[in-house]
């Protein structure tokens, strides 16, 4: 695949490696999951964990069990797998994920500052509405503090129960 002038191959993904379920691309994973089975090795690449038992005469190494240390996650299904488990696979540009391509970002003190500013101004612009919400309550709906149990039934039961619900005195500050 040829990366276009003014974008990059995004390091979230492993590039040649598909889930052996779905055949999604995988996602390396932040923190990788580390699993210690005991039956056996569930990968090829699974290392043997071993302990020394001493008994005051002799020594021995003893096997606890395979580790097995899962590094890549497949986006569709959310199963964890090892770069052995990863089934190779070369993907065309149209099953590429839609963030697979990332454009380059300027580092540039001007760059850095304009978007500063964007945000800035976004912030001011946020604020600003905000601050109208509070002067002009009218467009505000505030909740109502009590709310009546709501009638069932259709738009003729409605509104006779409507007429017979009894309705709290609203208590006036003096």
């Amino acid at each position: 695949m040829r990366v276009p002038d003014g974008y990059r191959v995004n390091d979230r993904y492993a590039r040649d490696m598909a889930c052996p379920v779905c055949g999604a691309m995988l996602i390396k994973m932040d923190v990788p999951l580390r699993v210690v089975s005991r039956k056996g090795p569930i990968a090829s690449d699974d290392r043997e964990v071993e302990s020394w038992e001493d008994d005051g005469f002799k020594s021995r190494s003893v096997s606890r069990g395979w580790l097995h240390v899962a590094t890549l996650s497949c986006p569709r299904c959310g199963r964890p797998f090892s770069p052995a488990q990863a089934k190779r696979r070369e993907f065309r540009d149209s099953e590429l994920p839609s963030d697979f391509l990332l454009r380059d970002v300027p580092d540039s003190p001007e760059y850095r500052a304009l978007m500063f500013s964007k945000i800035l101004d976004n912030l001011k612009r946020s604020a600003k509405a905000r601050a109208e919400d509070a002067r002009n309550p009218a467009r505000t709906m505030p909740a109502p503090a009590v709310q009546d149990e709501l009638p069932l039934g259709d738009a003729r039961q409605v509104d006779a129960r409507a007429a017979t619900i009894p309705r709290k005195p609203v208590a006036e500050n003096n």
